[in-house]
C-alpha cells in the first residue's frame, strides 16, 4: 500500500474482482489497522459527461456492522428490476447513506476534481455522525490533499483509494442501489435519464 498525501493510501486490486461478491473484508480490516469506529465509503456518478451534474454518495458504516445482505454486488451489472428488489434490504442494512451533488455550473467554474470534491463533502455532511476514515473507489483521492472551492477548511480525515471497489467492497457497492431513488426524487430525472447516469465511466 503506498502512501498519497494526507491520506491512508491506495489499496490494490484483487484479481478477477468480477468472480467475487462484494465483502466488507477490506473495510473491517482498515477500520482495525487504523482503529476507526466508523468508515463512509464513497463512490460517485455522473463524471462521464462533464456537462454535469455530479454526484457523489456515501455509505457510513460502524464496526458493529452485520454482513452484507445476499446479492449486493457492482450494481451495474444487474437490471433495474433487480436493483430495486435489492434496495430495500441494502437501504434497512445501511440506513446511515447520503447523497451529495455539484451542479453543471460548478463544474464549469472549477472544474470536475473540484466539483466532485464539494459533491463528497456535501454528503459527509448530510450523515449523521462524522466517519474517522474513507474509502473511494478508483485510484484519485478527489475529496483531501487541497483546499475546498468555496473557501471551506480543507477536509483532515484519513481516505484510501480502491481501484474496482465497487466491485469488491459491499459499501462501496451499496451505494448504487440507494443513488438511482435520490436521483430521481430530488433531482427530477426519468428512470432513462438515471440510468444514463449509471453507466459506467467512459460509456
Amino acid at each position: 500500500m503506498s502512501r498519497t498525501g494526507g491520506g491512508a493510501g491506495r489499496q490494490q486490486p484483487e484479481r478477477n474482482p468480477a468472480t467475487r461478491r462484494p465483502t466488507l473484508r477490506l473495510e473491517r480490516k482498515l477500520m482495525r489497522e487504523h482503529g476507526w469506529a466508523s468508515l463512509a465509503a464513497l463512490d460517485e456518478v455522473g463524471r462521464g459527461a462533464l456537462c454535469g451534474p455530479a454526484s457523489v454518495g456515501a455509505v457510513l458504516i460502524t464496526d458493529s456492522i452485520a454482513p452484507a445482505p445476499a446479492g449486493v454486488r457492482d450494481a451495474k451489472l444487474l437490471s433495474r428490476g433487480r436493483r430495486e428488489q435489492l434496495a430495500p434490504a441494502i437501504r434497512r442494512w445501511a440506513p446511515a447513506s447520503a447523497v451529495g451533488h455539484a451542479s453543471s455550473s460548478e463544474i464549469d467554474a472549477w472544474g470536475i476534481i473540484a466539483a466532485l470534491q464539494m459533491a463528497a463533502l456535501r454528503a459527509l455532511a448530510q450523515l449523521p455522525m462524522p466517519a474517522d476514515g474513507l474509502l473511494l473507489d478508483g485510484n484519485h483521492d478527489y475529496v483531501g490533499g487541497r483546499p475546498p472551492a468555496d473557501g471551506t477548511p480543507a477536509p483532515s480525515v484519513p481516505v484510501v483509494t480502491v481501484v474496482r471497489a465497487d466491485v469488491t467492497c459491499a459499501a462501496v457497492a451499496a451505494f448504487l442501489f440507494l443513488m438511482p431513488f435520490d436521483l430521481q426524487s430530488r433531482r427530477g430525472l426519468t428512470a432513462s435519464e438515471t440510468a444514463l447516469m449509471m453507466l459506467p465511466i467512459g460509456v
